[in-house]
């Protein structure tokens, strides 16, 4: 059985025993033409570097080189966000060169699933156009603040964003290999939601009840994935919109594993459960044996519920490569030697 036919005899809930998490192959889908070199000074641990400022695509001033904050943004006045902010144009998206079906031999093909990575979700992206600069990229006093001043006009924006992100996954499914969509935002903590569930039933779940939809009707899964606590209303609406993984579920964020897992089983796959170490610090200070116990203990604890697949963080960008005596090879050789 390729890789390719263990991922979707899961999803259906059969034991084929554990994904082998190289299976995933990741591809980031980010408008920042930055990201890239953030991941590089991250995983190098590069300390931030003041070089040239420039605009992203969206108007919002930055540094190269230097992963957060941004320096200014682009709407001051929610209200007045149509006159301070245009959404920009697909055509520089469009020219990207994208992964097609002649660039993977049959066996690479057999054994991956493509999954395109959305890195600026819609909470993300908002908290850049009209919050206050600062060192915490996860302050939502803005939000806020923008709702309770005009949460028609904030709503509006957020499903500007969510029409814009419809092009980039329509363009995305017509030039590239894609067997999912993974949607990566910030609208939870170790509490749960970042803020009232009003705010994220009034501004974002519309937004991205549409951005699911229309991934969905283009054939193609979508994934999850967020850090913090999912609490069974927000797991209910990820379901309810058409979410069919959700990704980065782990203990370490406030969640009870097993409850989660009771709660989704037969309804959505679950990715996580892997704790051990935050990425950056996992390519300098990782200790093998310590993944290799982690993995084994999540196997054990939760192996049995076929929906489960264990997961990091990591593996979603492999600072440190996948081969034998790394962190994401370690985990994956202990994942191999597990039974449900």
């Amino acid at each position: 059985m390729t890789n390719r036919e263990k991922y979707t005899a899961q999803k259906r809930g059969e034991n084929v025993g554990f994904l082998d998490m190289r299976t995933f192959r990741f591809t980031d889908e980010s408008d920042d033409p930055t990201m890239e070199q953030d991941l590089d000074i991250m995983a190098h641990n590069a300390p931030n570097r003041d070089t040239e400022q420039y605009f992203d695509d969206f108007g919002v001033l930055r540094n190269r080189n230097c992963s957060r904050p941004a320096l200014s943004v682009p709407i001051t006045d929610i209200s007045k966000w149509r006159e301070q902010f245009k959404m920009p144009k697909m055509l520089a998206y469009r020219r990207r060169v994208f992964l097609d079906r002649d660039s993977l031999t049959e066996e690479e093909y057999n054994n991956s699933i493509i999954i395109h990575t959305i890195t600026d979700g819609v909470s993300v992206k908002l908290r850049n156009l009209i919050g206050t600069p600062s060192e915490d990229v996860f302050s939502v006093e803005d939000i806020v603040s923008a709702y309770d001043t005009n949460p028609v006009a904030l709503a509006e924006l957020a499903n500007a964003l969510a029409e814009y992100y419809v092009e980039r996954i329509q363009v995305i499914v017509e030039r590239s290999i894609c067997d999912a969509i993974l949607l990566k935002d910030m609208v939870l903590n170790a509490d749960g939601l970042l803020f009232s569930q009003h705010i994220w039933s009034g501004v974002f779940k519309p937004a991205y009840t549409k951005i699911i939809a229309h991934a969905k009707s283009l054939g193609v899964d979508v994934f999850y994935h967020d850090n913090g606590k999912f609490e069974n209303y927000f797991i209910d609406d990820l379901i309810a919109m058409g979410v069919d993984m959700i990704m980065c579920v782990q203990p370490n964020d406030g969640n009870d594993m097993t409850a989660v897992l009771e709660y989704t089983a037969g309804r959505v796959m679950v990715a996580g459960g892997l704790d051990w170490m935050t990425p950056r610090a996992v390519h300098f200070m990782y200790n093998l044996e310590h993944i290799r116990s982690n993995a084994h203990d999540a196997c054990v604890a939760w192996g049995g519920y076929q929906h489960f697949v264990p997961f990091h963080a990591l593996f979603t960008a492999p600072y440190s490569g996948t081969g034998g005596g790394t962190p994401i090879g370690t985990m994956c050789d202990e994942l191999a030697r597990c039974e449900r």
